[in-house]
């Protein structure tokens, strides 16, 4: 297997220094048998690894991944004999609908969203992978494992997957991801090579959003802020568009100005019409109404409505700002990031919101 290769990172959004150190590491021959991908969601840890596994698998002495070759035909078609990826689903989960997940994962990971609400990684799975790896493989051939946000392996997967990682096959690499590292096996990320991912600039969202053509040329910048760092968040908006996101994120913040007693209704229709990474979205978008509505109290008249994310609503947030004087902006702002690391830690989402509308609530005066 030829070693020295320049790994082309450029449709991944951002992330420049990680792609440097993959290259570099890849292009030196010493690679650890364990990567741990870490960091926010939407930050490109599942299109980084991705990338990598097939630069790993390609036999290209060029730049990698070619695309062109047999190795990385088979991994675009994901009948590639020596990759395998693993990610959270349901035993119920239909054998066309796993493959259909595959081949969007593989053509562009930023597209690949689960289905399903809190599925795990199962003892199942890591019982199947221990099988193809007993395989024999062809000599000097690379087994790569991508094993997509490992907080969601079951106890007993964990325990599997770390017998393997404590002897692992020659030749054999693992990439794991995960958004919440801190709720993973210690012994687990010891074993493995962490890289930490940072949130994204709204430049380099702005950048990766005009190269695939997506959104609107007028709304790509407000969506790189609006985003906040997260690219798979600006493609969900993309797709939704800011007017709707903006009504919906208005009327999340009414309910929070309303007897909590009367919002449980309107909490079960949300979660019932969102997933977890739906509400994270809209909380992010409640987190760029509340910052321009703390300035249009703050500013009065010297506001530039430039600097307002949420300029198609001015005339709604200088009415709130009217009646809501004495609002402790900084505080609820802060309500709701805190509501955003409960989603990441998977804490229920009904609760996440009720929590955070008592709180808001009380920061109104209106409780």
């Amino acid at each position: 297997m030829v070693t020295s290769a320049e790994i082309d990172f450029s449709p991944i959004a951002g992330q420049a220094q990680v792609g440097r150190f993959l290259a570099a590491t890849l292009d030196s021959g010493r690679l650890a048998h364990g990567y741990l991908f870490t960091g926010p969601a939407g930050t490109g840890k599942r299109a980084v690894a991705v990338r990598f596994a097939q630069a790993l698998v390609c036999s290209s002495g060029d730049r990698r991944p070619c695309g062109v070759c047999a190795s990385c035909r088979q991994f675009s078609s994901h009948s590639h004999p020596y990759v395998s990826f693993i990610f959270a689903h349901p035993k119920s989960a239909k054998e066309d609908d796993l493959n259909s997940l595959l081949q969007t994962l593989v053509s562009d990971p930023y597209d690949f969203s689960l289905p399903w609400n809190n599925p795990r990684i199962s003892i199942e799975d890591i019982r199947a992978l221990r099988q193809r790896m007993s395989l024999k493989s062809e000599s000097g051939a690379r087994r790569v494992i991508v094993i997509l946000e490992a907080q969601t392996m079951t106890p007993e997967a964990t325990n599997a997957l770390l017998k393997i990682l404590e002897e692992p096959p020659d030749e054999t690499y693992f990439i794991l991801t995960s958004s919440a590292p801190d709720t993973i096996l210690p012994t687990i990320i010891s074993r493995c090579q962490q890289l930490k991912f940072s949130l994204l600039s709204a430049a380099d969202i702005e950048k990766a959003l005009q190269q695939r053509g997506a959104g609107d040329a007028g709304e790509i910048p407000i969506i790189a802020r609006m985003a906040r760092g997260s690219m798979q968040q600006a493609l969900e908006l993309v797709s939704e568009g800011i007017s709707g996101q903006s009504e919906q994120t208005l009327e999340l913040l009414r309910t929070c100005f309303r007897p909590p007693s009367s919002s449980a209704q309107y909490v079960t229709k949300l979660v019932d019409k969102h997933d977890r990474k739906g509400i994270a979205t809209l909380l992010e978008s409640l987190l760029y109404l509340l910052r321009d509505a703390w300035l249009v109290a703050s500013l009065g008249d010297q506001l530039d409505e430039n600097a307002l994310t949420n300029r198609d609503v001015i005339d709604t947030l200088r009415r709130f700002a009217g009646s809501y004087q004495k609002f402790d902006y900084p505080a609820a702002i802060r309500e709701v990031e805190r509501a955003l690391r409960m989603l990441d830690r998977y804490v229920q989402p009904q609760l996440v919101l009720m929590g955070l509308i008592i709180h808001i609530n009380r920061l109104s005066g209106q409780s």
